[in-house]
């Protein structure tokens, strides 16, 4: 990762927004709304709506992991987890642009039509001292760009410690399931996603320089 100047750790999230009063965000880091890419044109500022309730799961297992961290929302979903992967792209382009440590992309696709320009997004990162983390496989498939080179491509593993995801064979293993969430069923957020969010957050906390 590039030097920055030993602060706390600047992670972007590229999902469905942040509930910025939600208990488990506010307080927790220095949490703020990027943009939100929802059409062709120019990606429009503001605070974000998390109708979903899934980047504001995902921002709260990275802060608990590694509290006091920046953290920035870019929002690509509204009320269902999917959208044109070109917002994707668009999104990937500008948190690349902030020059963060961290980008946790809790998606991806098995689609060999993004496969290259995946791959330069990935490079780009690399250039500007950004790690990107992307889940690795989908449903059995490649998924990218978690599967490419130079990406932290993470797999779901039941058998692993939410706190403790570890390497093997090229790729992070990671619990799927997020912190427990206050009026939310835990069984309805988890997956490759959280395992994303699980390795992000333990990443992140390694960034951090120590209290002791």
């Amino acid at each position: 990762m590039a030097d920055r100047g030993g602060g706390p750790a600047r992670v972007v999230v590229i999902d469905s927004g942040v509930k910025l009063a939600h208990p488990h965000v506010r307080g927790m880091g220095d949490v703020v709304c990027g943009p939100t890419f929802n059409g062709p044109g120019e990606a429009e500022p503001g605070e974000q709506v998390d109708r979903l309730g899934h980047g504001t799961a995902v921002a709260a297992t990275i802060l608990e992991h590694a509290p006091g961290s920046w953290l920035c929302s870019i929002k690509v979903f509204d009320d269902r987890p999917e959208c044109p992967f070109e917002f994707v792209l668009r999104a990937l382009k500008y948190a690349i642009g902030l020059q963060p440590d961290l980008i946790n992309l809790s998606l991806g696709t098995p689609c060999l039509e993004w496969k290259d320009g995946l791959a330069d997004l990935l490079r780009a990162a690399s250039r500007s001292g950004s790690r990107i983390v992307a889940p690795a496989d989908f449903q059995g498939l490649p998924s990218y760009p978690g599967s490419l080179d130079g990406a932290d491509g993470v797999v779901a593993d039941q058998a692993m410690e939410r706190g403790a995801p570890a390497r093997a064979g090229g790729w992070w293993r990671a619990s799927p399931h997020p912190r427990e969430i206050p009026h939310i069923e835990r069984s309805r957020w988890s997956g490759s996603s959280f395992a994303v969010a699980n390795v992000t957050g333990f990443l992140a906390r390694s960034v951090a320089p120590s209290s002791s």
